[in-house]
């Protein structure tokens, strides 16, 4: 094992321990929170689970758990989204792109099977988690209130931190699927960028969910 792999291995064993401890944390707040942190909660066991799964119940090819994974992800992110935005929750809008979502990322799998990375959704699902989370922010900003401190209001962080996962989860993953075909040598590299990208946002979330008390809920 060279020197890479090495510190993938480390990297990744340090990332599945912040993960248990962030789950262990959520668990922890969970009652406190309102419905829509609820869910990133939830999105948060999906992860844990996902890597669980993919780590010691897989023969080899582990693409079908991510793939379906990203189903569920992207359905949890879209009722995120249905109960922290007022216009959503009104009109069920999160419910509505959860659904035609998973719906297109199925019609997908004629196009890309299971067993493949399904970069074709994993596309759709970044470019509509970046454009819910940018909303979401926008319509923070519209707020006429010169007294509020946007840094005090756990769902103008939250947007950010999954709109940053998702760039960074998008480039990682469709140049691990380049390279994997062509220089293997350069996927050892990717893959530690992509653990670093997990590492960085699961600890953010940890960060909000560890002040969430101090935090106020406002939606939007």
């Amino acid at each position: 094992m060279n020197n890479l792999a090495r510190l993938s291995v480390i990297m990744y064993d340090v990332y599945l321990i912040l993960l248990l401890l962030l789950t262990l944390l959520a668990v922890v707040r969970f009652k406190q929170l309102d419905k829509a942190t609820r869910i990133i909660a939830l999105l948060i066991f999906l992860s844990l689970a996902t890597e669980l799964i993919a780590r010691y119940c897989t023969n080899g090819n582990n693409h079908p758990v991510y793939n379906i994974s990203c189903f569920v992800e992207w359905g949890l992110v879209c009722l995120y989204f249905n109960y922290s935005i007022s216009t959503f929750t009104r009109f069920y809008l999160g419910w509505v792109f959860a659904i035609v979502g998973i719906a297109l990322g199925i019609l997908n799998l004629w196009l890309q099977p299971i067993e493949r990375l399904s970069s074709n959704f994993l596309f759709l699902e970044c470019m509509g988690i970046c454009c819910l989370s940018f909303y979401s922010v926008y319509r923070f900003m519209l707020l006429d209130d010169v007294n509020i401190k946007l840094q005090r209001k756990v769902h103008y962080w939250i947007p950010f931190i999954l709109a940053f996962y998702q760039c960074g989860a998008l480039w990682s993953w469709v140049a691990y699927d380049y390279y994997e075909g062509v220089n293997k040598k350069a996927t050892g590299l990717l893959h530690i960028l992509l653990i670093l990208n997990c590492l960085v946002v699961y600890s953010a979330f940890a960060i909000v969910f560890y002040l969430y008390p101090k935090l106020r809920n406002t939606h939007v």
